[in-house]
């Protein structure tokens, strides 16, 4: 008797030690003693690397927005969480969206299974079940549902959650007025559940769903995440990340056939690609390859709490455009700077920041430009643009800064002759917006791989061309995109011939007849004289702007030494060169 005592207190301890060991390890008790209905019986579950990552994420961040692949298993292990939080914890609520109302219930469904299959000694007992709804003795509660269509607002109203679950999301209707009407509450609950050290979050979780519709709610928070101005920490999860599917050479030519090989579904449902909507600015197949790029920093920098990310090392052998968009501290935008390697125009570096005041992004350019000293910077002027110019011209500095040719000009008394004005900075207007735009459409269009960051993808990704005018969809972004498209303006349409610098011996031709290589020559003087852009084919724009640079090159070598011969100061200053060689060959060429 004493002997079964003894026996019966040892499985009671054993157990305790178990039940513990179960709470604070989750993988190991979805592992162990976590059942799977399938056919032909219950089966345990052996998870893969790259799903244990996603429930250590979980965990440890609390909210994550998920991108991946259709049956990767995400669902199964948003259900898996629900077991064991409603197993180990009193007073949990849980709140799962789906699609349809059929989809809740089967979400329901597999927890109620989960928790059925656990032994005696680990299962909780339940007060109360439905298919879409439970409620266990410890207090946890289970909600499952779909968005009313005629009442968003009303969907899990007065649930107190600790947890919510929104399942394959970029395809449920109305799921962004049915988040904001959930919010305030939502909030509120997993503050008092952090208080108590119970384990709260919101998982968002799905396959792309293009950029507009029902998607556009899931892809603006995936761009949020990515950017870092969100709660939700991204993460992703491919089919290759799951090594049945990766190492099984049949699974990807089978499912293309499961989607009746439909190359927008395949993009969108096996390579996790945000496919073109029908008013996207960029081609269907120029989107496809955006959506391919994206490659971690080599480097970060922090300046004023935002990342400077970093995906080439700098070269002091390479010239760089730097274009920077500046936007208010109280707006709803960022101040931006795009990093571009000058002669193949990859993007080697970005910056994103939201609320930074004016004087701190200003700040912020001039390390910018001190990393990648040998450079340009294309700062657009308009409004808080200005204030980044003037810094940058202050007397006690020098920085090599972009500079707008004026309408108005001057008279040269000493050459008897028109002097053309310049101001500092980029002025963005109906003039030269169309060109900055049709200049970042054709770099984009022809060679997508220049993109480094998949943040600065996403923004291309997310443009429309609503009826000629080219912008980020309502309610998205493209200060990056806007930045980047300066300095593609720039090399396209009007190279750095408009830099301030001075020759200061005749071996500075030889530097000069490089900077004059580095593009084919082209202006902004010639923009008043293209009606259509886009009519004009790629091999004669290229022509032209051939035929412009030799042009230049020539002028260079033929009269550069004699009209540093008539500077007193034995130096030249490229705005009176290029001033020279308008009045010397009566224009650009036509």
């Amino acid at each position: 008797m004493n002997s079964n005592k003894k026996n019966i207190s040892d499985l009671k301890k054993q157990r305790l030690v178990e039940y513990f060991k179960c709470k604070e390890d989750p993988i190991y008790f979805m592992e162990k003693y976590v059942k799977l209905s399938l056919a032909g019986g219950d089966r345990s579950v052996e998870l893969y690397d790259k799903q244990k990552e996603f429930i250590k994420e979980f965990y440890a961040k609390n909210h994550i927005i998920v991108l991946k692949t259709r049956q990767t298993g995400l669902s199964t292990i948003s259900q898996m969480l629900a077991c064991h939080l409603v197993s180990f914890y009193k007073n949990v609520v849980i709140g799962v969206i789906s699609k349809s109302g059929a989809e809740s219930t089967d979400f329901c469904r597999h927890v109620l299974s989960m928790i059925d299959s656990l032994p005696a000694w680990l299962k909780p007992e339940f007060d109360k079940r439905t298919e879409q709804t439970f409620i266990l003795k410890n207090g946890s509660k289970f909600y499952s549902s779909q968005v009313n269509d005629a009442n968003p607002e009303g969907t899990l109203r007065g649930k107190s959650l600790t947890l919510l679950i929104l399942d394959e999301s970029a395809f449920v209707s109305k799921i962004d007025e049915a988040y904001t009407s959930m919010a305030p509450t939502l909030f509120k609950a997993q503050q008092l559940a952090k208080q108590e050290n119970i384990p709260y979050g919101t998982i968002i979780i799905s396959t792309p769903n293009k950029t507009i519709g029902k998607g556009k709610w899931y892809y603006q928070n995936w761009v949020a995440a990515q950017a870092g101005r969100s709660i939700f920490h991204p993460f992703k999860l491919h089919w290759k990340d799951i090594p049945e599917f990766a190492n099984d050479p049949n699974w990807y030519k089978t499912q293309c056939d499961i989607l009746n090989n439909v190359e927008w579904k395949i993009a969108q449902e096996l390579d996790m690609q945000f496919v073109a909507s029908s008013n996207s600015f960029f081609p269907s197949d120029t989107i496809k390859s955006l959506n391919k790029c994206g490659k971690e920093p080599i480097h970060k920098m922090n300046f004023y709490k935002t990342n400077f990310n970093i995906f080439e090392q700098p070269d002091a052998n390479k010239f760089y455009l730097i274009g920077v968009d500046t936007a208010s501290e109280g707006g709803s935008d960022s101040s931006t700077i795009v990093v571009c390697e000058y002669e193949t125009l990859n993007q080697v570096a970005e910056y994103k920041a939201a609320n930074i005041r004016v004087e701190d992004f200003c700040d912020a350019v001039s390390k910018v430009s001190t990393v990648f000293s040998n450079n340009l910077l294309i700062v657009e002027s308009n409004s808080y643009g200005n204030q980044v110019c003037e810094y940058l011209t202050r007397r006690d500095s020098y920085y090599n800064l972009y500079m707008t040719k004026q309408k108005t000009a001057t008279i040269d008394n000493s050459r008897g002759r028109k002097k053309n004005k310049y101001r500092y900075g980029l002025y963005t207007g109906p003039q030269n917006r169309p060109l900055i735009i049709d200049a970042l459409y054709t770099f984009v269009v022809d060679d997508p791989s220049i993109i480094r960051s998949e943040l600065l993808a996403l923004e291309l990704i997310g443009l429309v061309d609503n009826n000629g005018k080219v912008q980020a969809d309502e309610g998205e972004k493209d200060d990056l995109a806007m930045a980047f498209g300066f300095c593609c303006y720039v090399k396209l349409y009007d190279p750095p011939m408009g830099i301030s610098l001075k020759f200061t011996d005749r071996g500075s031709m030889e530097d000069f007849h490089d900077i004059a290589a580095w593009n084919n020559i082209g202006s902004s003087l010639v923009a008043p004289e293209i009606t259509s852009l886009k009519d004009i084919k790629a091999a004669d724009r290229l022509e032209f702007l051939d035929r412009s640079n030799s042009l230049m090159r020539q002028l260079i070598k033929s009269n550069l030494g004699k009209m540093m011969g008539q500077q007193k100061s034995n130096s030249i200053d490229m705005l009176d060169l290029i001033d020279y060689r308008n009045e010397k060959t009566g224009g650009f060429p036509n």
